[in-house]
């Protein structure tokens, strides 16, 4: 894979799209190599790298943008989406090891001696002190107290999760197909998603959703945007079915 390369100073390296509670930063909207970047105790922001990657801060956390496409986490949680770059991968820097997406969906949590890499999407590579390993979608590395890495299963959706979709960036809904949004809602919770039958599907195709959903939830957004579409859909363990409503 390509490596990040270094970014001189001046350089926009991405941007905040969206940003919640109290954060500090050293950039405005623009962020630019060496920008800080911390949440606080209430805090969460959301940064669209360039290009098409989605940077997401929790809570309590700090991070230090050492270059393009190259994150210093130095305390707290960094999701990272980057389905939608296919130019390089992402390098998330801990004193534990560093972290490399390869076209995936995961998060770093690091505090203190504290170190662990989730995956939602995908494979990671986690290098350290040149000894390399990997973990793949439904997989978590965590270090224990000898400083081993102990690789355990986890689920790609449910509420471990909820934070990264909370400050998710805001989808645009007017002029969005039905598949889009779906693609979106799915994507953003580790579902699945299909329509129940051919005729769903095909009435389904024409649908333009409208309107706005800001300030919602993914999983909110669902139950608004779909019976406005004449709509419904049954969640049942991670998939989403969709169906169109029954006239009475």
């Amino acid at each position: 894979l390509p490596k990040p390369q270094p970014a001189v100073a001046t350089q926009i390296v991405g941007r905040i799209v969206r940003s919640e509670g109290v954060v500090r930063t050293t950039a405005g909207e623009d962020v630019r190599a060496d920008t800080i970047l911390d949440t606080g105790a209430t805090g969460r922001i959301a940064v669209a790298l360039n290009p098409g990657i989605s940077l997401r801060m929790d809570i309590d956390s700090r991070i230090v943008m050492a270059g393009e496409r190259v994150v210093r986490l130095e305390r707290g949680a960094v999701y990272v989406d980057a389905r939608a770059d296919k130019s390089g991968s992402v390098l998330v820097q801990t004193p534990h090891g560093d972290v490399r997406d390869i076209g995936t969906q995961f998060e770093v949590r690091a505090r203190g001696s504290e170190f662990g890499v989730r995956v939602r999407e995908g494979e990671i590579l986690i290098d350290r002190d040149g000894a390399e390993m990997t973990a793949r979608a439904g997989e978590r590395l965590d270090l224990d107290k000898e400083g081993r890495y102990v690789r355990s299963a986890i689920p790609i959706f449910g509420q471990e999760w909820a934070w990264t979709s909370e400050i998710a960036p805001q989808f645009q809904l007017e002029g969005s197909t039905v598949r889009q949004f779906l693609d979106w809602v799915a994507r953003e919770q580790g579902w699945r998603w299909r329509f129940a039958d051919d005729e769903t599907a095909r009435r389904a195709a024409g649908i333009i959703t409208h309107g706005s959903i800001e300030g919602y939830t993914p999983e909110e957004a669902l139950a608004i945007v779909l019976p406005t579409c004449g709509l419904s859909f049954v969640l049942n363990k991670g998939e989403v079915v969709v169906s169109l409503v029954k006239e009475s």
